[in-house]
């Protein structure tokens, strides 16, 4: 896998169990095609949310495209 590129790389609740995801937004950076995406869909409080997305934007130079508030959607489905 040396070398790989991808054009999606899917994080779906997992996100906050890694012990470095600052290394995992780095890795997944390298690892992503110039127009590739980084999808992560997980639970974070509230008071996170300014902190998780300064690392993914100005730490790690993604571009936030969408965010939603899934809880309404995932309390449904249950």
């Amino acid at each position: 896998m040396e070398g790989k590129r991808f054009d999606l790389i899917m994080c779906i609740e997992g996100f906050h169990c890694l012990s470095n995801p600052a290394a995992v937004l780095r890795d997944s950076k390298e690892k992503l095609d110039n127009e590739g995406s980084l999808v992560i869909v997980d639970a974070f409080h509230k008071e996170e949310i300014a902190d998780i997305e300064n690392k993914f934007t100005k730490d790690h130079g993604y571009i936030i495209h969408k965010k939603d508030v899934i809880n309404f959607m995932v309390k449904h489905a249950m």
